[in-house]
Order: structure tokens, then C-alpha cells, then sequence
């Protein structure tokens, strides 16, 4: 009984670990949407930029030009930054999810362990429960034979 409250214990443990992995994930994948977003906002910035370019060289506009120059500048910065922090993200959530997996693992491992622990006490209280029948009915069948009062209970049984 003691090892079946200690694996029962664990295996909650084992399941809240595996809670919060899946959490962790979750926050991981989120963070990893949102760079992708932004790198996507990023690169239809460069593509605006582009388009300011080529119409100021249309339009003879100086100051449209140079805008649309530094625009891209800083668009194609921030979406080499953005590019690396995709990949590094990417790699989180690769690593959360291998990490989620092993504490599924190692829940599911305490649970076959738990439940053979439960299937054996079941079996032992089977049989206990069965022995003490056995005793009543013998007890009963020999008291029936010489003629004296049969338990009529379980609890009539003397505990020996």
C-alpha cells in the first residue's frame, strides 16, 4: 500500500511536470508565431520601400528616394535580426517539444508501474477476502456437523 500512495505521488508529479512542459511549449510556439509575423510585416516593408524607390525614379523625387533607401536599409536589417531569432525560436520549440516528450514518457512509464502496483493489491485483497470466506464456510460447516450455532457473519469469524 505505502508504494502505491509513493507511485500514485509520483505519477502526479510526473503529471504536472509534463502540464508545464506542455505550457512551456505552448509559450515557445507562441513566441516563435510572433517573429514569424513580424517577419512578415518586415518583409512587405521592404517590398513598400521598394515600390517608393521605383516610383520616385519615376517622379523625380529626390527626398521620396532616399527615404525609400533608408527604409529598406532598416528593413532588410531588421529582417536578417528577425531571421536569426526565427531560427534560434525554431529551435526552442524543437527542444520544448523533445522535452515534452520525455516527461510523457516518464509519466506514462510510472503509470504501467502504478497500475500493476493496483492490479497486484487488488489480486492480494482478492485473495484475503476469498481466504476469509473460505474460513467462514469452513468454520459454518463444521459447526452445522456437531450441531452448535453457525457464524452468521463475517465478523462472527474469530481472528486468529
Amino acid at each position: 500500500m505505502a508504494a502505491s500512495k509513493s507511485l500514485r505521488r509520483l505519477r502526479n508529479i510526473r503529471q504536472a511536470e509534463e502540464e508545464q512542459m506542455q505550457a512551456y511549449m505552448e509559450l515557445a510556439v507562441a513566441a516563435l508565431q510572433r517573429l514569424e509575423t513580424d517577419l512578415t510585416e518586415t518583409r512587405e516593408r521592404v517590398r513598400r520601400a521598394r515600390v517608393l524607390i521605383a516610383s520616385s525614379a519615376h517622379t523625380g523625387e529626390v527626398l521620396d528616394r532616399i527615404a525609400g533607401l533608408e527604409e529598406l536599409r532598416a528593413a532588410d536589417r531588421r529582417a536578417k535580426v528577425l531571421s536569426a531569432k526565427v531560427d534560434a525560436a525554431e529551435k526552442q520549440v524543437q527542444s520544448k517539444r523533445r522535452e515534452l516528450l520525455d516527461k510523457r514518457v516518464e509519466r506514462r512509464q510510472v503509470e504501467r508501474v502504478y497500475e500493476a502496483v493496483q492490479a497486484k493489491d487488488a489480486t492480494a485483497a482478492n485473495r484475503k477476502s476469498q481466504l476469509v470466506l473460505d474460513d467462514w464456510h469452513r468454520i459454518a460447516t463444521q459447526a452445522n456437523r456437531r450441531g452448535a450455532n453457525a457464524p452468521r457473519s463475517e465478523s462472527d469469524i474469530p481472528l486468529t
